[in-house]
C-alpha cells in the first residue's frame, strides 16, 4: 500500500502525462487539418472585390471572375 505522499506524487505525475498527451494530440491534429491551407496565397481583386486563393506561391495572379491581374495580399 502506498502512503499519502507517494499517492499524491503518483496522481500528479499521471495527470501531467495525460494533459501533455492530450496537448500533443490536439496540436498535431490542428497542424494536419490546416496543412493544405498554409501553402496557399490569398488575393483580393481590386476590380470586382472578390477574395480568392491559389495553391501556387505567386506575387501576381489573375482573378478567376474578371481576369484582372492582382498583387498578393500580405498579412
Amino acid at each position: 500500500m502506498l502512503d499519502l505522499f507517494s499517492s499524491v506524487i503518483l496522481f500528479c505525475c499521471f495527470t501531467c502525462v495525460i494533459f501533455t498527451g492530450l496537448g500533443l494530440y490536439y496540436e498535431r491534429r490542428e497542424i494536419a487539418r490546416y496543412a493544405g491551407e498554409r501553402g496557399k496565397a490569398t488575393f483580393l481583386c481590386v476590380r470586382c472585390d472578390r477574395i480568392y486563393s491559389v495553391d501556387v506561391e505567386r506575387m501576381v495572379c489573375s482573378c478567376p471572375q474578371c481576369g484582372w491581374d492582382n498583387v498578393r495580399l500580405k498579412f
